[in-house]
């Protein structure tokens, strides 16, 4: 039920209007509608699968099924016969490591304007968005037009990071437009972008790794759980793919030495939707295969860069990157009160960082003082744009590793804004130094390249100082107090 009178009565508003999933309140500048939706009385109608999804039961409840090798998942990889190698490895291991949901905390929150013609069969459109194509398509699609007559300007984008492919901030503006047969801006608050957000997967990962008597990495296993976001974004490009969820999977692939492998993703939808955010899965992936294979090298007591330049051998570019970060950093000074980890990703381009971090064991507060990253994306064409990139995701990704995460209960987010979802402040923010390394092959990704490998690099970092490993992203201080406990 909608009771709009006050709202109406509020000066600047125009007119209350009724969309397919929600209110739009419509009037002459930004403060009069946003007083107007605020005196707004709305009951919603209940049902909705969300409403009893609850995040901090959801980590358990992933977890759990992630090591349910009992249940069969859809395998992504395999290579060789894993069961026979982990029935017959000198040594095993296995870890479960979980990460929460992101917000994209774009610096402009969405936003679009719309002007849909008289006869409601065409609409010209400006908006920050990541997919002009798309947008076209929805737009001609809710207008039931054709495409070309839907004309799509690109503004610029104040920040996307993945939450801008997304069409409900452009639809919105669309429906107004043509329900008021004006021109209609609308401007999602910040509030409103938080707590409607397509966030990053939560998901759950169970590594099984086998290691013959030289110490060679014999047998791997990588299960994930989360729910689908191409399923929900391309439903047939998801169907074409046989359910294999390219955007929660991503990084998943290992270029370290093993011959047999098996790869699995298990898809768990429970009513919230999820949707690329930066690095897309490598970031949460690679945090898991780069902490599983520092515990294996700290159990063999082995250093993490010997163990990781053993199991490149076969891959000069790889154990380049390696080398590099640990001669960037120094690695084998020692530093009173601090640890350095190291971590590699070979999603988009081979990067590989080195954290130097300090732990408060009062309080479990982590912090990273410097970042140390040498990225080889093959042929280099503009070396200062590489270095800002790879500087700009490893902020990125010391941010995700130590505070971002939105939590929901009962259905409900609990943030609404930069107060309660921490984001890395400049005065927490690492020196951050890169080493570009152009080499005669085919150029590969950079803009998200420097992120999958920052919060692995951390954790490794903090377990070298403490003994005490943080299978958890993000690493809250009382995730670390545990662990250090534990």
């Amino acid at each position: 039920t909608l009771d709009d009178a006050a709202a109406r009565a509020v000066p600047g508003v125009i007119d209350v209007i009724r969309l397919p999933w929600g209110i739009g309140v419509v009037g002459s500048g930004f403060e009069a509608i946003h007083k107007g939706k605020a005196a707004l009385k709305v009951t919603w109608k209940k049902g909705a699968r969300a409403e009893t999804y609850n995040t901090d039961q959801l980590l358990g409840e992933y977890a759990a099924i992630a090591a349910t090798l009992s249940k069969p998942g859809l395998e992504l990889h395999k290579e060789g016969d894993f069961t026979k190698a982990w029935a017959t490895a000198a040594r095993t291991f296995a870890s479960v490591y979980v990460s929460d949901h992101c917000y994209h905390a774009t610096m402009e929150p969405v936003n679009a304007l719309a002007h849909v013609s008289a006869d409601g069969t065409s609409c010209e459109l400006w908006a920050p968005t990541q997919s002009p194509g798309v947008n076209q398509l929805a737009t001609a699609g809710v207008l039931k037009t054709t495409p070309d007559k839907v004309k799509v300007n690109v503004m610029l984008l104040g920040g996307g990071f993945g939450r801008k492919i997304e069409q409900d901030f452009v639809l919105d503006a669309v429906l107004l437009s043509k329900a008021t047969g004006k021109p209609v801006k609308v401007v999602w608050s910040r509030e409103d972008d938080v707590k409607n957000d397509k966030y990053r997967p939560l998901a759950a990962q169970y590594l099984q790794a086998g290691l013959d008597a030289d110490g060679n990495l014999s047998a791997w296993r990588h299960r994930i759980v989360g729910a689908s976001a191409l399923a929900r974004l391309l439903p047939p490009v998801y169907e074409r793919l046989k359910g294999k969820d390219e955007i929660l999977i991503e990084g998943h692939e290992i270029a370290y030495a093993c011959h047999n492998q098996l790869h699995e993703y298990l898809r768990e939808d429970r009513g919230v939707d999820v949707g690329p955010w930066r690095a897309v899965g490598a970031g949460y992936n690679k945090f898991a295969i780069e902490s599983f294979i520092d515990e294996m090298a700290t159990a063999q007591r082995i250093d993490p860069v010997a163990f990781r330049l053993r199991l490149l051998a076969h891959d000069p570019r790889a154990r380049r990157v390696v080398e590099e970060a640990a001669r960037m950093a120094d690695w084998n000074r020692k530093r009173p009160g601090r640890a350095l980890g190291i971590a590699f990703s070979d999603t988009w381009s081979y990067t590989a960082s080195v954290a130097e971090v300090s732990v408060d064991r009062k309080s479990g507060r982590i912090y990273v003082h410097n970042v140390w990253a040498a990225v080889d994306p093959g042929i280099v064409i503009s070396p200062d744009n590489v270095m800002a990139q790879i500087e700009g995701a490893t902020i990125f990704g010391v941010s995700h590793a130590l505070q971002e995460r939105i939590t929901v209960n009962q259905g409900v987010v609990q943030q609404s804004n930069f107060h309660d979802y921490q984001i890395l402040r400049l005065a927490d923010a690492p020196d951050v130094r890169v080493s570009v390394i152009s080499t005669d092959n085919n150029p590969t990704g950079i803009g998200e390249a420097g992120l999958p490998p920052a919060a692995p690099a951390v954790a490794n970092a903090v377990a070298a100082l403490t003994g005490a490993r943080v299978r958890q992203l993000p690493m809250l201080p009382e995730r670390v107090l545990a662990a250090l406990r534990a």
